[in-house]
């Protein structure tokens, strides 16, 4: 199967300022804290003509289990802890210019 996926993100508004935020925290089973960041806000920078709009995130999982390396009989020669964590983040700037207006 094939197909287009087509991702359209909301437009820098250039008449009003906003933002918003979100914030997760949780706990995995034999693991650690997960936490979520998130966060977006618009600033029209030249009223109805210039505006930018900036959204970002962060995310951190932890892994899932820790894991003793070395001997079967033996105490671990090395443990790993969190294994299978990542941390993840990104973010997007897009700017609008309306140079003309209408009326």
């Amino acid at each position: 199967m094939g197909g287009t996926v087509r991702i359209i993100t909301e437009q820098p508004e250039t008449t009003m300022f906003s933002g918003q935020g979100h914030v997760s925290i949780s706990d995995t089973e034999h693991g650690s804290w997960n936490q979520l960041v998130e966060g977006v806000v618009n600033v029209p920078l030249v009223s109805n003509t210039l505006a930018i709009r900036a959204s970002g995130f962060y995310q951190s999982d932890s892994g899932w289990f820790t894991k003793g390396v070395g001997p079967e009989a033996a105490p671990p020669a090395s443990v790993f802890a969190d294994v299978g964590s990542m941390r993840y983040y990104g973010g997007s700037s897009p700017f609008a210019i309306s140079p003309w207006t209408d009326g």
